[in-house]
Parts: structure tokens; sequence; C-alpha cells
């Protein structure tokens, strides 16, 4: 089957029913009725969710219910999708940190590291905390 990348713009397109929304249906449409397979690149989940948190000023439990639609749909292929839905979690549960730095924690966590260097220090305690866990 073949697969289709696709970038923020039809990310946007489609849930804020922006310009080019009718474009970006069709493409969701044709692929979830197994026409093709879209792609999603991490950083496209990532932009879409800093985009909305910043640029749009959507909520946080809006963004989290946009991204996990996205991980949900099964005609999408999006690169490391469990530690994605983890680190959506751990956003959910941690109102102080981003949700790429929730990923980067996860990332270090999962990759076994002996530490975690920032000068944020929200992120070390949590790095700690999570760790501790394992």
């Amino acid at each position: 089957m073949k697969t289709i990348a696709i970038d923020i713009n039809i990310l946007l397109d489609f849930f804020l029913h922006r310009e080019k929304y009718d474009q970006a249906e069709r493409l969701i449409t044709q692929s979830a009725s197994g026409m093709y397979n879209l792609y999603i690149p991490i950083l496209v989940i990532f932009e879409f969710a800093w985009t909305l948190k910043s640029y749009y000023k959507i909520e946080k439990a809006i963004i989290i219910d946009r991204i996990s639609a996205i991980l949900e749909l099964p005609c999408c292929e999006v690169p490391d999708k469990n530690r994605i839905l983890n680190a959506i979690l751990l956003y959910k549960e941690t109102p102080q940190v981003s949700l790429v730095d929730c990923l980067i924690i996860l990332e270090a966590i999962d990759n076994k590291c002996a530490d975690f260097a920032s000068s944020d220090s929200k992120l070390i305690k949590l790095y700690a905390k999570l760790k501790a866990r394992k």
C-alpha cells in the first residue's frame, strides 16, 4: 500500500478547519478508508502540539485529545508511537513540563542514561522520580 507523508499544515487544516480543510479532510478520509497510509514524522506531532499551544492558545486537554486521536488512527504510521503515547500520559500528569520535555526524559530513561543534566530543576526532579520507579 502506498504511504503519503504529511506535514503540520495538513493536521492544522483538518483539526482547526482552516482554509484548506477540504483537502486535508479528503486526504485523511481516503487514508482511513484504506486507499493509502499516512506517515507522520515525530517532529510534526510535536510541532503540531507546540503550534496549538503557543500560536492558537488551545488548552492542554484539547491538545492531548487531538494528538491521541492522530495516534489512534490505524492508517497513520508514526515512529515511536508507544513512546509518544507515554509522553502524552506524563504530560497529562505533569502540568509544569512540556510535551517535548516529557519525551526527552522518557527517551533518556529508555536508553538507560546514568543521569540527566539540565538547567531546569523541574526536569531533573522528574527524571529522578521516574528513574526511581524503574
